[in-house]
């Protein structure tokens, strides 16, 4: 690094550090106050005779149009530059990420799976059934929909009890299914994002679906499945919002759960009391619009949503079907739990 010159200001060192840029020559000025003189550095031996040159000509009129044009092209290139930079940095971060310990590069997606499987081991045993009533919403059943659901373990303090439900799973298909989907979401988005970002998701997901189905099925629920439709509604979102984020899921995946979720309506419609396969819908629907809305927030589109909504017949039609897919949901629990 050789000092080329001293500039009277900030200012000035700017304009002259972007002609350089758009030069291709990488130059660091100390400056920190603006009417501070400042001190041009030239990274470079290579590049200190251009930079010379171009010195003397700037130095004559730093206020030609010539050089401000060429400082505006430069300064349009260093941001660009740097954000290319930061991109390159983010990306190699996470590809860092993806190689060696898995526990310690996803730690949240290591714990969720790691609780869920020790519990799932742990009910075989005689004693499981003080931990489970632990960890369900409510060791209240009491009446049906919407009555004696007092939130009186939860007001008292007992709040894990708004999250803990995720853990919970009754039989080997249900845990193998949960915890392959998850898997998949869940690492993808640590992976990709951050893991405070995930743990964010599974709050803000499962609270708002394990509170609707207790109000309107009872406390006797447990499962990750609304936390995979609300980890993929949020991937769908800003796949299709967020494009440049790389987020976007297999179209054949969209298929795949809306076909599911109708599936699930018509088993524990039609099949839930002769063979026992209930399933907790109500979840799986405001876990999918929990993931929508806060995939909303994160893209900042809320507005463009709505105004989108207002001018595009597709969009409208397919809010209109996820909305009534909600509703149904929320009706087939009512009327079969």
């Amino acid at each position: 690094m050789r000092k080329l010159t001293r500039l009277p200001s900030k200012e000035l060192a700017q304009q002259f550090r972007f002609v350089l840029h758009r030069q291709a020559i990488e130059v660091y000025h100390d400056s920190e106050e603006e009417n501070d003189p400042c001190d041009i550095w030239i990274m470079t031996d290579d590049d200190l005779s251009a930079a010379q040159k171009l010195f003397a000509e700037f130095s004559q009129n730093p206020q030609d149009p010539r050089f401000k044009s060429q400082a505006e092209q430069g300064k349009k290139q260093f941001f660009a530059d740097q954000k290319t930079q930061q991109l390159a940095e983010k990306a190699a971060a996470r590809a860092k990420r993806w190689e060696g310990n898995f526990i310690s590069n996803f730690p949240v997606t290591s714990m969720v799976i790691g609780i869920s499987v020790l519990l799932f081991a742990f009910s075989y045993l005689r004693q499981s059934f003080e931990l489970t009533k632990f960890l369900l919403f409510s060791t209240s059943y009491g009446d049906h929909v919407l009555k004696e659901k007092s939130f009186h373990e939860i007001l008292s303090g007992q709040v894990w009890r708004l999250i803990t439900p995720i853990f919970i799973h009754r039989g080997f298909f249900h845990i193998f299914f949960n915890l392959t989907w998850f898997y998949q979401f869940a690492r993808f988005i640590e992976g990709n994002l951050s893991s405070r970002k995930l743990l964010l998701l599974l709050v803000l997901i499962a609270i708002p679906s394990n509170t609707v189905f207790y109000l309107v099925a009872g406390p006797g629920f447990g499962g990750l499945s609304g936390i995979i439709y609300g980890l993929f509604g949020y991937l769908w979102f800003r796949g299709n919002y967020s494009p440049s984020l790389s987020l976007r899921p297999d179209p054949q995946m969209a298929k795949f759960f809306f076909v599911w979720y109708l599936i699930c309506l018509g088993l524990t419609l039609f099949a839930g009391n002769l063979l026992g396969m209930k399933v907790a819908n109500s979840i799986h629907g405001v876990g999918a619009l929990m993931g929508i809305i806060t995939a909303a927030f994160d893209s900042q589109t809320p507005r463009h949503l709505y105004a989108s909504l207002q001018v595009n017949p597709s969009l409208r039609h397919q809010a209109l079907i996820g909305l009534g897919l909600l509703l149904l949901g929320l009706l087939v629990d009512y009327l079969s739990y």
